[in-house]
């Protein structure tokens, strides 16, 4: 697995033939992220999006499993980064603390997975509450910003 500090995209290990292609996780994958929750979302109409929040300690892998999304991933420091996921072997890692905004497009289906159990407290659902933690992060770490 590529710096979990970091979002990026990786590729699972996958195994083909003409019956089908299997991809999978293995031992590597649990040491360094245990999974707790596993989720999915489908029928969300086309160019709909989910999401729009950030988790406090949260970390989660999002794999596209049908048709084509496109991920929006903004962390503390304020770097805006875009990913498109449209085949099945790729995985996003999205760290904890970065604002994430899915959206679907052609019969989109997302399957999530999460190293925590389910836990309302820990989202930031409010995007001026996530800013609030940008300028706290910003001012510690010596950030200079355009917005003043």
């Amino acid at each position: 697995m590529s710096d979990i500090r970091f979002p990026n995209i990786f590729k699972v290990a996958s195994i083909g033939g003409p019956n089908g292609i299997l991809h999978y996780f293995e031992d590597a994958l649990e040491k360094e992220f245990p999974i707790r929750r596993i989720f999915w979302i489908h029928d969300v109409p086309n160019g709909g999006s989910r999401g729009g929040h950030a988790h406090i300690d949260e970390n989660q892998m999002l794999v596209c499993l049908a048709g084509k999304l496109s991920i929006e991933l903004e962390t503390l420091s304020g770097e805006i980064t875009n990913f498109q996921l449209s085949q099945a072997d790729q995985v996003l890692y999205v760290p904890a603390q970065t604002w994430c905004v899915v959206k679907f497009q052609e019969k989109g289906m997302l399957l999530g997975i999460s190293d925590r159990e389910f836990s309302e407290a820990d989202y930031i659902r409010d995007k001026k509450d996530f800013e609030k933690l940008q300028r706290a992060y910003r001012t510690k770490h010596g950030i200079l910003t355009g917005g003043g």
